[in-house]
């Protein structure tokens, strides 16, 4: 557990913190119109030695008609951007690694434009905001703006919580997590998601709740992540192995809405690794159960279609007898298609041993996954690599 802590009462600064409803009408909602996905492009971006070709924080981001694929380089400590039509280099942004304005190992970023680009910190709940030359501009503890009490939480970061930053009100939007046993009943019961004033240096909402099959008698699922994206609609929260998606008001963060949108390949109900009371497994046990599990990953937004794509990890055999993570490596998923309005236009199931959905995105109403798995033969480490996809209506 990393020891960037900040202590707040949530009580005093949520305000619109309610439990939500039970998970009912778990009812997949069905699109008159079918779509699937059909391959039309395959790009490589060239990268140096020193960049490796998986990276855990990726960004896409259009800036001044300029289309960038942005990374955070950890073994070079630096941001770096790529311009995904020119296929090169546009941005280098080295972080400094000593000295009074040294810049720790980081646990995200998030290039709002080219003079407000946030790092998070893995020291002290810290967050940096510098500009596209390295410069410092401000710093923010989010311990000092929090109300001290007995829970203790830290700001955490994962490859499908979408950052964002809306300027007009100075609100920054991260994920923040509770320092307690996550086989524990009250670990699921607080807010998830915090509005951070960067002028005020100080918390608006914190916001969002575990879904009820989380919430309920503690159980474990051993992938507790909030995944996150923001549209002009909603605020959209979900979770691995929760079939619902949660729809807040994006001004209010009340929960406005919830659609249920389960894939075709999952069960109705995702089995936790531990229930209440039991020991708790070993660390094969929870490997093969990351292995095995079926569960939800990232969600897509493409405005220009109005449509949403729900990646799917499909469930996997081991295929050793001695249990060894032979089958983790395979990577089978599908990507689910829905209308603006949560109906399910299609599931399309694409090749095992090929992509690295971890780094996808959106562009121009063209959905873009990495195809630099390890067993892909194609897979090249000079390269970034990716097939474009386009949706076509059946």
């Amino acid at each position: 557990m990393r020891t960037l802590i900040f202590i707040c009462s949530l009580i005093i600064i949520t305000g619109c913190i309610s439990q939500p409803p039970k998970d009912l009408n778990e009812t997949n909602t069905i699109s008159a119109l079918k779509y699937s996905l059909i391959p039309i492009d395959t790009v490589k971006i060239p990268i140096d030695t020193l960049t490796s070709n998986f990276n855990r924080f990726t960004q896409y981001k259009e800036l001044n008609g300029q289309k960038l694929f942005a990374i955070y380089n950890s073994k070079a400590h630096k941001i770096q951007a790529y311009n995904i039509e020119s296929r090169e280099s546009y941005l280098n942004i080295n972080l400094n690694k000593e000295g009074p304005e040294e810049i720790p190992h980081l646990l995200g970023f998030h290039i709002h434009s080219f003079d407000s680009i946030f790092l998070f910190s893995f020291n002290e709940n810290k967050i940096l905001l510098i500009d596209s030359g390295g410069v410092m501009i401000d710093s923010y503890y989010l311990n000092e703006t929090l109300e001290k009490e007995n829970n203790q939480f830290e700001m955490d970061m994962e490859f499908f919580f979408e950052v964002s930053y809306l300027s007009k009100n100075h609100l920054l939007t991260i994920w923040v997590a509770p320092l307690i046993s996550r086989a524990t009943i009250e670990y699921f019961q607080y807010p998830l998601a915090v509005d951070y004033n960067i002028k005020t240096k100080k918390v608006e909402h914190n916001y969002g709740l575990y879904p009820e099959n989380y919430r309920d008698n503690g159980i474990y699922y051993l992938l507790n992540s909030l995944g996150r994206i923001n549209t002009t609609a909603y605020d959209i929260h979900y979770f691995n192995c929760s079939h619902f998606l949660y729809l807040y008001d994006n001004t209010t963060k009340e929960l406005v809405r919830k659609v249920y949108a389960k894939s075709q390949y999952l069960p109705d109900e995702i089995e936790p690794i531990m229930y209440p009371d039991d020991e708790k497994p070993i660390l094969q046990e929870q490997a093969n159960y990351h292995t095995t599990l079926g569960r939800y990953n990232k969600l897509h937004f493409d405005n220009e279609n109005n449509l949403f794509y729900r990646f799917v990890n499909l469930p996997q055999e081991l295929r050793a007898s001695d249990g060894l993570l032979n089958g983790k490596i395979d990577n089978k998923f599908s990507v689910m298609i829905l209308n603006a309005d949560f109906g399910i236009s299609g599931e399309v199931e694409l090749p095992a041993k090929t992509f690295w959905d971890r780094t996808s995105f959106v562009s121009e109403g063209l959905l873009w996954i990495n195809i630099n798995h390890p067993k892909n033969p194609l897979n090249d480490e000079n390269y970034y690599q990716f097939i474009v996809y386009q949706p076509a209506l059946l």
